[in-house]
């Protein structure tokens, strides 16, 4: 009789706990279905397949500098993309040369970050606060070595990792 009633006792204890992580994962939304905060806009582009022709009857015509003018370089650029959550980023360091303009942004995932978001700082740049299944831009121009430091926003309390852009 105490044997049967152990093995009932063990068995209901195995079911709740399966319960209980299934309702974890579910509410964190892993599981693919169920709960979801709010879905990505989805963007879809479809290029022409052919270009367009160029009509070869035409002159072709070469924009000329008038005199003492002399052309200026086009600003070089660098995208950073970075989904991040309480625990870990997608990518931890970013190489970036003196004087280009970093367009940075940060994706915040659905699953694994606490309710409040996230808020990336540097000792110049702060992103404020980021919701979980959102992103955030901000650019800047790069001249020295600069790490992100991101907080929980309900605490103020940094998360056990930093990105870091890296001058080459």
């Amino acid at each position: 009789m105490l044997k049967k009633l152990f093995f009932v006792f063990a068995a209901l204890l195995i079911i709740v706990f399966s319960l209980l992580v299934f309702r974890y994962f579910y509410l964190k939304g892993m599981l693919g279905f169920g709960f979801q905060s709010s879905p990505r806009p989805s963007l879809s582009l479809s290029p022409s397949p052919f270009p367009s022709p160029v009509d070869s009857s035409l002159p072709l015509f070469t924009p000329s500098i008038g005199p003492g003018l002399s052309p200026t370089p086009a600003q070089k650029g660098k995208l950073a993309t970075v989904d991040v959550d309480d625990t870990a980023a997608g990518i931890y360091v970013i190489n970036v040369a003196s004087g280009t303009k970093v367009t940075f942004t940060i994706n915040v995932v659905n699953f694994n970050v606490s309710h409040g978001g996230l808020d990336l700082r540097s000792e110049k740049i702060s992103t404020g606060n980021v919701l979980p299944g959102s992103s955030k831009t901000v650019e800047f121009i790069f001249d020295k070595d600069l790490i992100f430091t991101p907080y929980y926003f309900d605490t103020n309390t940094p998360a056990p990792y930093t990105i870091k852009f890296n001058l080459i």
